[in-house]
């Protein structure tokens, strides 16, 4: 080996070597000596765009990222949606969206975000028909995201006064929304209960379900057992219920004050209810009760109340409720919300009214309508979740699983507001959580 190629492995493994215990500005130096032997090289612009970018050092992270895509213009993808990520991040939103573009045009394929950080960023610059264009390719009933890409495309139509349109998408959201809670349960079913390959014969609560009896038809698809729904709501089942199998049963009854005897299910599920019950408390002792031992729980929910859309006031909701007054729709906000994140915690009621009339322009009679909603509505509990997380702690359940729903991170002057008003306990970032439970044998 040449002494120059001596040189350049040793500042090579060293640098890598500095990597791997973190000291990323040693490391840095040492590429960057690697730079200066051999400029052509991709790898080195590579390895010295990632030690940049795991050091937060966003600008010279671009720069070598563009200096190894000029050295090759077919540069593998994820160098094309990192520098897209840190661009958008830095709001160069043209550089960013050439930069996932280019990503695309490597791998037609990528990972859904790169469509969503895309989409987003064509939304900001007026391209709503190419933002369209773009969400459509990662509308999947399996992914989570599914529902709020809808959204964001009845979003787009409703700027655009294509108001049916808009509705449409809406709709979409609320069937992509309950096809991967659905989905969601089966694979729990799957993972936990299934032997064999055999969906197993069990009995499963279903407490508040979708009150069209969609989601429980395909539960009940699944087992030969027998698969129930309660719902509080006026006209249930006999107005709405649209789908039932042989094996679906299905109540007019109240979450929070079950009628079936103690021990009567294998499985309680709850998806996207409690965030609405009076008393998530006494609603959860319920579940508990009519759990068989050895039974489990799955809940899934959001927005909680005090995460940052907790007021839950949907653009959906806004559009109907616009039509129902003999309104034109108002042009909603393009991010999904006409109420600041974590507004409905810092504002009183009547600073939400001054601020959707004054600053927003609604009409007084939908202004006062989603005061009503957000601060008076018996629609939402209003519990924050310090409260529902020691509801799920205070009952004899094992809890075998939590996944959070963290969207929004909180910057340090909201931060500080929510704590001045709340105090330290809560966790304002949390939107809603899926928590599967045991209970003992």
């Amino acid at each position: 080996m040449l002494k120059s190629e001596q040189e350049i492995q040793r500042l090579w493994d060293q640098a890598f070597k500095c990597r791997q215990e973190s000291d990323l500005a040693t490391a840095i130096i040492y590429y960057q000596q690697l730079r200066k032997l051999r400029p052509q090289r991709v790898d080195i612009c590579y390895q010295l765009g990632n030690a940049f970018r795991d050091l937060e050092q966003p600008i010279p992270a671009i720069q070598a990222y563009q200096e190894a895509i000029a050295l090759d213009p077919d540069s593998p993808a994820w160098v094309y949606q990192t520098l897209g990520k840190i661009l958008q991040q830095q709001q160069q939103d043209l550089a960013a969206i050439a930069a996932y573009k280019q990503s695309i045009r490597v791998d037609p394929q990528p990972p859904s975000w790169v469509y969503y950080s895309l989409g987003d960023l064509l939304v900001k610059q007026g391209e709503n028909e190419q933002a369209i264009a773009i969400y459509q390719n990662i509308i999947d009933p399996n992914l989570a995201i599914a529902a709020s890409i809808q959204i964001k495309i009845g979003n787009i139509y409703q700027q655009q006064n294509k108001f049916f349109a808009a509705q449409a998408a809406y709709r979409q959201a609320g069937i992509a929304r309950a096809w991967y809670n659905i989905n969601q349960v089966i694979t729990f079913i799957d993972q936990f209960l299934t032997t064999d390959g055999q969906f197993p014969k069990i009995d499963i609560l279903d407490n508040g379900c979708d009150p069209t009896g969609s989601q429980l038809a395909l539960l009940a698809e699944k087992t030969e057992g027998r698969v129930v729904g309660t719902n509080i709501y006026r006209g249930f089942p006999q107005d709405t219920v649209k789908r039932r199998c042989a094996n679906n049963e299905f109540y007019s009854m109240d979450g929070q004050n079950l009628a079936f005897d103690d021990c009567s299910f294998d499985l309680v599920i709850s998806l996207n209810v409690l965030e609405h019950v009076p008393n998530p408390a006494q609603y959860l002792r319920q579940c508990y009760r009519v759990m068989r031992p050895g039974g489990y729980g799955f809940f899934s929910w959001y927005p909680l109340w005090s995460g940052a859309t907790g007021h839950h006031v949907h653009p959906d909701m806004v559009v109907s409720h616009s039509q129902k007054l003999g309104l034109k729709p108002p042009h909603y906000s393009l991010d999904g919300t006409s109420i600041p994140f974590w507004g409905h915690l810092l504002f009183s009621a009547e600073e939400m009214l001054d601020f959707l009339i004054n600053e927003r322009q609604y009409a007084p009679e939908l202004a006062q309508w989603m005061r009503d909603y957000i601060y008076y509505g018996k629609d939402l509990n209003r519990w924050l979740w310090r409260d529902v997380w020691r509801s799920f702690q205070a009952l004899n359940w094992q809890i075998i699983e939590q996944n959070y729903r963290e969207k929004h991170p909180l910057d340090s002057q909201t931060f500080s507001k929510l704590q001045q008003k709340y105090g330290l306990v809560d966790n304002f970032e949390i939107c809603g959580a899926t928590i599967i439970v045991q209970k003992p044998i």
